[in-house]
């Protein structure tokens, strides 16, 4: 389980296929972030383990509070990058 202090906030269900982009943002289509993702977790067992407890199915279009908080807790938040705009851009 990875360490952080950085506080995560999740708001209801969410999409597969949005946590995958959050977790893979360099990808270059939704489905390669979702293969990424999948993956992932596929390397920790005792993640799978502990999802699985909470119905957990890759193939569900959604995943619950509960298991979006659990993925967190094992793979720690995802990275978000935002592109700043130069004074030039704006």
């Amino acid at each position: 389980m990875k360490e952080s202090n950085t506080e995560c906030v999740i708001n209801g269900f969410t999409r597969f296929n949005d946590l995958a982009r959050d977790y893979f943002p360099d990808a270059t289509t939704t489905n390669s972030a979702s293969r990424k993702f999948k993956a992932e977790l596929l390397k920790y067992p005792s993640l799978l383990e502990s999802l699985t407890e909470k119905d957990f199915d890759m193939s569900k279009e959604y995943l619950t509070p509960s298991q979006q908080e659990t993925i967190v807790e094992y793979l720690g938040p995802p990275s978000i990058r935002i592109k700043i705009k130069t004074k030039e851009e704006i």
